[in-house]
């Protein structure tokens, strides 16, 4: 059996806003085995960056978990302090790579510089040459063309995928084993897209290296991910091998959000997917508004985790559409 490398139960992270206390996240069981390619799936502001940013502590102020655990290599995430999780945790055994590579990287410093000093903080007996090398070879490991010219340049001298694998090899500089990507490719073009993803996959074969997929292209997802999981409101409302989830949804969101995907057998219009509002009224399902198939115990039930087939959830008070 697979050894789980991440575990999340009975998860609730709150805001404080003018408007009073707000539920951003609300995840009952979400578990990533090692080595895993597992994707998380949503709309804009369906909460994707804000789970991202609970696991690794680097919420805003105003936000915080309440209740649950965040269990990465037995030890509760929630419990650590922010000494131990910049030590420890951060960059040594997690990483994460964001949307625009231009945030993360500094304008001013080459991309040796740059990758140096990670290595330096990592690998105290590294250093001149062999600190170099070392750089180099991270990006021979994350396939640049020409590392010995890639390393000298400043940011803006590169490509956007280019970009994107610095990052991605400044990141594995720690020898970190879990890897989340937040829309990584978002900004990327089909065809550099399809590079990363490849990237992706070969460094989980090379290095076991797990990832967590977030994004809210649910067909790019589904080609890396071995698993994925639909969030909305903040909850998952259906987790599942990717096949099974795309061939059988069991969620009335997922079922909209997969007739939004464009095909050449297309016919008629896509289900519109509704806006969210998120309440500080954590009763009944989100989404009992706009299923069709939602009765009155929707509106008062907490919704709860039904196993639709072997490892394929819904979360759904009546146990998912048929």
């Amino acid at each position: 059996m697979d050894r789980s490398i991440l575990k999340i139960e009975n998860l609730v992270c709150k805001a404080k806003t003018i408007w009073g206390e707000t539920t951003l996240l609300d995840i009952p069981l979400l578990e990533m085995r090692e080595g895993e390619i597992l994707g998380i799936v949503g709309e804009s502001g369906a909460g994707k960056s804000i789970l991202a940013q609970t696991i690794l502590k680097i919420l805003p102020r105003n936000v915080r978990p309440t209740s649950g655990e965040i269990v990465f290599g037995g030890e509760d995430l929630l419990k650590k302090t922010e000494r131990e999780m910049s030590q420890v945790i951060r960059g040594k055994e997690m990483a994460m790579i964001f949307q625009d590579p231009m945030a993360s990287l500094n304008p001013v410093f080459t991309v040796q510089d740059q990758m140096e000093t990670v290595l330096r903080e990592h690998n105290p007996g590294l250093s001149g040459s062999a600190l170099t090398a070392k750089a180099v070879e991270m990006l021979e490991l994350v396939k640049l063309s020409d590392p010995q010219f890639t390393i000298k340049k400043y940011p803006h001298e590169l490509s956007g995928g280019m970009r994107q694998r610095v990052l991605i090899a400044t990141a594995l500089c720690s020898g970190a084993k879990f890897l989340i990507s937040d829309e990584a490719t978002r900004a990327l073009d089909v065809t550099i897209q399809a590079g990363i993803l490849k990237l992706l996959e070969r460094l989980r074969q090379k290095l076991g290296l797990s990832t967590l997929f977030i994004s809210s292209n649910i067909a790019l997802a589904a080609s890396v991910c071995e698993r994925i999981g639909l969030l909305y409101c903040g909850s998952i409302v259906e987790l599942g091998p990717v096949e099974s989830v795309l061939k059988n949804p069991g969620h009335f969101y997922t079922r909209m959000f997969l007739s939004c995907l464009p095909t050449p057998d297309k016919k008629g219009r896509p289900m519109p997917v509704p806006s969210m509002a998120l309440s500080a009224d954590s009763r009944g399902c989100p989404f009992v508004d706009f299923c069709p198939d939602a009765g009155s115990e929707c509106k008062s039930d907490k919704p709860v985790l039904h196993e639709k087939t072997p490892g394929h959830y819904v979360v759904c008070v009546r146990g998912g559409v048929s």
